[in-house]
């Protein structure tokens, strides 16, 4: 798996990086062994398994599900098709009125909330039962997305 390099780091964080942990892996990051080649299954499920997380997806623009689990009694196909026209048709109206564009949304709702990251035409929609994250979960989401978003490049 490619590393985050130093510059990529602090677009995401925001923050420097520390001089002897770059680049990270997304082994590294997740908490996997270093040698273990891991699958988009693999990433799905332990962000899953993060405090207050109730379902992980990984998906494309186009609507296509990638991998990913969602709580009983949500759609994992409606979630996907519909996650990123939310967030574009949203986008759009923030683009409006800051005159950018974010790659990430969060929907808070009861019960799920939705913590939306896009990178390029890669999604990954992180539910929990929490309105918001911790900050912490937020950069490694970031970092993830940007990995594999690297890796499929």
């Amino acid at each position: 798996m490619p590393g985050i390099t130093k510059a990529a780091y602090t677009n995401l964080t925001g923050e420097t990086p520390p001089e002897n942990r770059i680049p990270l892996t997304l082994n590294e990051l997740l908490g996997f062994p270093a040698d273990q080649h891991i699958t988009l299954k693999d990433v799905t499920e332990r962000i899953t398994c993060w405090p207050d997380v109730t379902g992980c997806i990984l998906s494309q623009s186009t609507g296509l599900s990638l991998v990913g689990t969602v709580p009983e009694g949500l759609s994992k196909d409606a979630i996907v098709a519909f996650a990123p026209r939310m967030f574009e048709a949203l986008n759009k109206s923030f683009q409006e009125i800051t005159g950018r564009e974010t790659d990430e949304l969060v929907i808070p709702a009861p019960g799920n909330s939705f913590h939306i990251f896009r990178n390029k035409d890669l999604y990954l929609i992180i539910l929990s039962r929490t309105p918001q994250m911790p900050e912490r979960h937020m950069k490694v989401a970031r970092f993830v997305l940007a990995a594999l978003s690297i890796k499929r490049d």
